[in-house]
């Protein structure tokens, strides 16, 4: 077994072996900061500082709102006002987030029950079963990658 921890943030990584055919040690130190790019939190910053990417007229007016659902990654409104939940996945993504989304726009419109009340997913791309649900629940698509790092 080779473990490898790590105290900020907390990680700890086990690698268990079934076999062995050759076994160096070096003494391995690396004191460079990671950095981490490609995240829901840069997807989101793109956002905010470019909510045209959602859709022209969008306004963010929360992050992290919370609702019964649990937390909307960015909370806005639209061009005509009308309430805006918009989900983040840093990846392709199923039917599980279409129906995240779903419960998330239960959720708000039960606080705006006659707004109207929008649900976006904005990730890179959905799978076929996902772009079905989201169709069938009235639910929008915007694709749009976290931006890369350098």
């Amino acid at each position: 077994r080779i473990r490898s921890v790590r105290s900020s943030p907390s990680e700890r990584l086990d690698v268990d072996f079934r076999r062995l055919e050759q076994v160096t040690a070096y003494t391995v130190e690396d004191r460079s900061d990671l950095t981490l790019t490609g995240s829901e939190e840069d997807l989101r910053s793109r956002i905010l500082d470019d909510p045209g990417l959602v859709e022209p007229g969008f306004r963010p007016t929360a992050t992290e709102r919370e609702t019964a659902a649990g937390p909307v990654d960015v909370f806005g409104t639209d061009a005509d006002d009308r309430p805006v939940v918009v989900e983040l996945k840093r990846r392709r993504v199923g039917p599980s987030a279409a129906s995240q989304l779903r419960r998330y726009v239960d959720a708000v419109d039960e606080e705006f029950p006659d707004e109207g009340v929008r649900g976006i997913l904005v990730a890179p791309s959905v799978t076929d079963r996902a772009a079905t649900l989201l169709d069938e629940q009235g639910l929008e698509f915007v694709s749009l990658s976290p931006p890369e790092g350098g």
